[in-house]
């Protein structure tokens, strides 16, 4: 061949030419249409905010909505959808409004007398902690003195603070156009269903569409359990450990309680991570006594948890070994962080069943290869 008669370091440098000419004039137009992109997901994000809040509202508005159309009344029946959305958002901005009513004056208390003890219970954790060597006396007033106060009082600290006012201030003002796109995605979700179902219909084959369908909907029933059962689990069990450690005596009841019924919405690892917080404050606020008392009782709570609470819940929904279900939290975790690790065990269940599905297919298609040839 004639590419023979060349010494092979010229197609090199003819590659290495094109690839410069490549990141010199395509890599910043490249750059400029992701910063464009990025930009145009930034501004969608309240319309992101109002699909998850309307995925998430969806099983009880259809509920409600069953409901409302069994009506004898025209006038209430012919409107059922808008009086189920009505209604479902009431009861969830009620609920809301109750939780903070009754919850928010304990937490904001005992937040409070834990900022204002802090610094005792940090002086007694440590004469502890030396009681074994782990570590060296460390003088704890010196982090809280008036020089390294004023000197975290500089105009940069009060510019990141202004930034975090006004961020948080852009978070409220997406949640509320969040709220108000997600009752117009319930009201018209037969119409932006049926434009969905058709321009798929008219631009994807049915080769490929029907799989698509099959999977998305497993997708959505597994979500759908799975988020529903995390959110009842986190509540049945932050409830049973305000009333055990209440009892118990724990000072900080209420904020361990909270943080092992936030953090059990992430399987395995979130319920670990609170004990072990909840073990450690009570330490330091109770003594070795209380935070022992802790230890046993969470251990066992977790295990009455997992074996009786959440089978009952989820009805085996996932069907998934709890080896899987780690592995996938921990690659879930690894890309994605907290909303990886809290997805991740529904979409490895999808993942499941596409691979039994593949293994079928192909043993099928063995076992019929196989027959054809027994029978020549």
């Amino acid at each position: 061949m004639i590419f023979k008669k060349f010494p092979w370091w010229i197609p090199a440098l003819i590659l290495g030419f094109f690839l410069i000419m490549f990141s010199q004039t395509f890599l910043p137009v490249l750059e400029t249409i992701v910063g464009w992109i990025v930009r145009l997901f930034s501004m969608l994000v309240p319309f992101f905010i109002g699909g998850i809040i309307a995925y998430l509202l969806y099983p009880p508005c259809k509920k409600v909505e069953e409901l409302y159309s069994r009506v004898k009344v025209k006038f209430i029946k012919k409107r059922a959808r808008g009086f189920a959305v009505i209604t479902v958002y009431l009861a969830v901005i009620g609920l809301i409004a109750l939780v903070v009513r009754i919850v928010s004056p304990a937490i904001y208390q005992s937040i409070e007398d834990l900022i204002t003890r802090w610094p005792a219970m940090y002086e007694q954790f440590i004469e502890f902690l030396n009681r074994f060597d782990f570590l060296d006396t460390y003088d704890i007033t010196q982090n809280f003195s008036a020089e390294n106060i004023m000197n975290m009082l500089n105009l940069e600290n009060i510019l990141v603070f202004t930034q975090g006012v006004l961020s948080f201030s852009l978070a409220v003002l997406s949640m509320f156009i969040g709220i108000v796109v997600s009752i117009y995605i319930l009201l018209d979700r037969d119409s932006l269903y049926g434009l969905i179902h058709r321009s798929a219909h008219l631009y994807i084959k049915p080769k490929f569409l029907n799989p698509v369908v099959k999977y998305t909907r497993k997708i959505n029933e597994f979500l759908h359990k799975y988020i529903y059962c995390q959110l009842l689990d986190s509540l049945i069990l932050g409830t049973l450990s305000f009333i055990g450690l209440s009892i118990i005596g724990v000072r900080y009841a209420l904020i361990s309680a909270l943080l092992l019924g936030l953090f059990n919405i992430i399987p395995y690892f979130g319920s670990i991570i609170a004990t072990a917080i909840a073990i450690l404050l009570a330490l330091m606020a109770d003594g070795t006594t209380v935070a022992l008392a802790t230890g046993i009782f969470l251990l066992i709570l977790q295990q009455v948890d997992a074996n009786i609470i959440q089978p009952r819940l989820a009805s085996n929904s996932l069907n998934l070994r709890p080896f899987w279900i780690i592995l996938a939290i921990l690659i879930g975790g690894g890309f994605f962080g907290i909303w990886g690790m809290f997805l991740a065990p529904p979409l490895a269940a999808v993942i499941k069943i596409i691979v039994k599905d593949i293994l079928a297919n192909r043993e099928k298609r063995l076992d019929k290869s196989s027959g054809e040839t027994t029978h020549e």
